[in-house]
């Protein structure tokens, strides 16, 4: 019973840093063109519903996945004897 509880915390684990990589990636690959479309040469500092919209979908998501893989981190190693499968 211990090795399947620690099988669904390894697979946890594992799903959350891929969402991460996934993540990474995206930025990673769409940079250039979020500099050409959101962040244009015209007026790059004006602010607009769309802008702030964009960026909390795009920046958010990433501190999410990181704040999400840091505390499963600490309520596994904290909470490991009161799994119950």
């Amino acid at each position: 019973m211990q090795a399947l509880a620690s099988l669904c915390k390894l697979n946890f684990l594992l799903r959350v840093i891929i969402g991460l990589l996934a993540t990474g990636c995206d930025y990673a690959l769409t940079r250039r063109k979020e500099k050409n479309y959101a962040w244009n040469r015209e007026k790059p500092l004006r602010i607009t519903f769309v802008k702030i919209l964009f960026v909390l979908a795009r920046y958010l998501a990433f501190v999410i996945h990181i704040v999400n893989i840091v505390l499963s981190s600490i309520w596994t190693v904290k909470f490991q004897d009161n799994i119950k499968l």
